[in-house]
């Protein structure tokens, strides 16, 4: 799971954001926090999220690491903050 987590926050942020990441083994099942500054490094802007980035651009990255490492596939709108 932390390399999971490594990957997803290396091409998620892609360079371009700092972020820490944590990953918890005190529930039943494993789970990670990705905590990351919205201001970009190189170009001073925010980050902006925008609709269908979820479904566009966080989900295939992370299912597809899942998929690599052969842990299932999230469900679509299972993100509780976005």
């Amino acid at each position: 799971m932390y390399e999971i987590t490594r990957q997803y926050a290396e091409e998620f942020l892609g360079g371009e954001y700092e972020g820490v990441f944590s990953v918890h083994t005190d529930k039943d099942h494993l789970h990670r926090h990705l905590v990351y500054n919205s201001v970009n490094m190189l170009t001073g802007r925010k980050y902006s999220y925008k609709k269908g980035d979820w479904k566009n651009v966080i989900q295939p990255i992370t299912n597809r690491l899942c998929e690599e490492y052969g842990f299932p596939l999230l469900r679509q709108n299972t993100a509780k903050t976005l």
